[in-house]
């Protein structure tokens, strides 16, 4: 694939990936990015600091909304990556049109192409992956010019690392390049390991420099606030994720390892037509014979990839991306080396690098349409007025927290209110998460933990607060006996300290209003177009917050004895619910029965 039609195939994948793109920020981290970028702060443990010094560079593009120029740069990105395995696919399968069937069948999948339109960080980190394999396939292929391919490989390795960890994957085709490159004379793979390594330092050492230095200059979101060594190797590492991702490990869950295989199987077969990877086989054998130190590389990459999205998750399906691309790369070289050994195979290979990508955008072009996606900015701005001048909102989550943070600091819209995690203020490893350190430390409060947030709700002179209507986390008000009962207005609501039967079950009913609209806004705007797919667990888990919030309430109001208005809770948590899940089983009388029933929606 020459130049030109690598530029061409770029254009068109970004033509694409462009249009569908959502016109403002859309909801899970792709906000916090933007308010991270806008303020050049430290994002979410372990950070981004490649991205948000390219994400300020991409807000000064004086076109749409702050967010929707991210959302470009994510476009931009996703179709590099593509081009990336295209060229690939065309070196090794000997033809153009195998670049163009990879390049366009994987950019078109369902996860690459949602990921290309909402912000996020995945779809630069693909474009980095990619770089890196591309850069190892490089010294895999011949013993020419190692020194200038060697500083390639390093310096692709320090800017993957510098822009999301999960680069690790791409590392045993950088490894397999290194030792094929270098093999004669032993003496020489040191060497070339010290070059790599030279070329890698400056980019990958923003992960040591910038958290700090950005944490000392009071930067407006600090998450982990790593100005000081022990916290930035707390930090850097991602160590706040370790618990929850090792509790859903197949270690402590051996026995889920068939359901996750079978999920995976569902991803591969949601992602990309089965069809199209029947040569995948045939491809890795080719290059199993006549690359061997590359087939085994990029067999690492795509072994570790997959292993590592198995053993951790059932839902997270942009995890086995990487190991999709090598399939597809694998699948394109295996249609390119078959056609040379039939009749008229050139023809039929142009006409399957035609009709592969008019298939997936066939598959995709409606249900990744995100174009008129604006429920999270209308939710944030919805949100907000419910809250008075001058107020600090405590956030449940990220679904409620980011998008006003995105407000706020990418967008300058209600600058007035400071919006903090309730989390935060509970559990250790979230302390001073974002900008809770700087809210409390401007008005003399204890700096973390439930005493900051008494002092919060109770101590003179303090703005006024709100709070999401309803649907906190168990452990949350667990932790919390003190802010059990709410006065709704609106989307948010003012906490107060006694117990007031018929006051909490009235504010039910408001939440409930609340809630129905904020769910009418998600549906229609194309976020859950078939809830059963399972690239749509960020919507899906927008909406299950729907229903969430009144079986919480009923948990809420059966403590206190209260037991048809708790029925009532949990009646209306069904309906929800089963409108997200389906028909619902009926396993016993009553509000016990819809319990139940809510407990199997999210089960399903």
């Amino acid at each position: 694939m020459n130049r030109f039609g690598a530029a061409a195939l770029w254009l068109a994948l970004f033509g694409c990936h462009l249009r569908s793109a959502a016109p403002t920020f859309c909801f899970e981290d792709g906000p916090e990015l933007a308010a991270c970028a806008a303020t050049l702060g430290n994002t979410h443990p372990p950070g981004y600091p490649l991205l948000m010094l390219a994400g300020r560079l991409a807000l000064l593009w004086p076109a749409g909304a702050p967010a929707f120029r991210l959302n470009a740069a994510g476009a931009a990105c996703a179709a590099g990556a593509a081009v990336v395995l295209g060229a690939l696919a065309a070196r090794f399968g000997g033809a153009a049109a195998a670049g163009c069937f990879a390049a366009a069948v994987w950019g078109l999948s369902d996860t690459v192409w949602w990921e290309a339109g909402i912000g996020d960080k995945y779809a630069p980190y693909y474009l980095a992956f990619l770089l890196l394999v591309a850069a190892g396939a490089r010294l895999c292929e011949s013993d020419t010019d190692r020194p200038r391919r060697t500083a390639r490989l390093g310096l692709a390795a320090g800017l993957a690392g510098a822009c999301h960890l999960y680069a690790v994957f791409a590392l045993p085709v950088a490894f397999a390049g290194l030792l094929r490159s270098f093999r004669r004379p032993p003496r020489g793979v040191p060497r070339a390991a010290l070059l790599a390594l030279a070329f890698a330092l400056p980019p990958l050492s923003l992960r040591a420099l910038y958290p700090p230095l950005r944490s000392a200059g009071a930067a407006a979101l600090d998450w982990g606030r790593p100005d000081v060594l022990p916290r930035l190797l707390a930090y850097a590492p991602g160590r706040l994720y370790r618990t929850a991702f090792a509790a859903s490990s197949l270690r402590v869950h051996p026995g889920l390892w068939l359901d996750r295989l079978a999920q995976a199987a569902r991803f591969l077969a949601d992602e990309v037509p089965l069809p199209l990877l029947l040569a995948a086989p045939f491809g890795a054998a080719w290059l199993a014979r006549r690359r061997p130190w590359l087939a085994a590389g990029q067999a690492g990459c795509a072994l570790a990839d997959a292993a590592y999205a198995l053993n951790f998750s059932e839902k997270i399906v942009r995890w086995y991306e990487p190991a999709l691309a090598l399939t597809v790369l694998a699948a394109a070289i295996g249609w390119a080396r078959a056609a040379v050994r039939v009749r008229g195979g050139p023809a039929w290979l142009a006409l399957l690098a035609v009709l592969g990508p008019a298939w997936q955008w066939e598959r995709g072009a409606v249900r990744n349409d995100l174009s008129r996606f604006t429920a999270a900015h209308d939710f944030a701005r919805n949100l907000l007025r419910g809250v008075p001048v001058g107020a600090l909102y405590l956030g449940a989550g990220d679904f409620d927290l980011f998008p006003l943070w995105a407000l706020r600091y990418a967008e300058g819209e209600r600058v007035d209110v400071e919006a903090v995690g309730l989390a935060s203020f509970v559990e250790p490893g979230l302390a001073g998460a974002g900008n809770q350190r700087r809210f409390l430390a401007d008005r003399g409060l204890p700096p973390e933990g439930l005493p900051a947030l008494r002092a919060v709700l109770s101590a003179p002179g303090m703005p006024p607060v709100r709070t999401a209507a309803a649907g906190y986390d168990r452990a949350l008000v667990a932790a919390m006996p003190f802010l059990r009962v709410h006065r709704s207005a609106g989307l948010a609501a003012a906490p107060t300290r006694g117990w007031d039967p018929a006051g909490s079950f009235a504010a039910t009913r408001r939440a409930e209003r609340a809630y129905t609209y904020r769910g009418f806004v998600y549906a229609p705007a194309g976020a859950v177009t078939r809830l059963e797919r399972l690239r749509d667990e960020v919507a899906r888990g927008a909406l299950l917050q729907y229903p969430g919030c009144f079986a919480s309430r009923g948990v809420e109001l059966a403590r206190f004895g209260l037991a048809r208005e708790s029925a009532w809770g949990f009646a209306k948590a069904r309906r929800a619910m089963a409108a997200l899940a389906g028909p619902l089983p009926v396993r016993a009388p009553g509000a016990v029965a819809d319990r139940f029933a809510v407990a199997e929606g999210y089960v399903r």
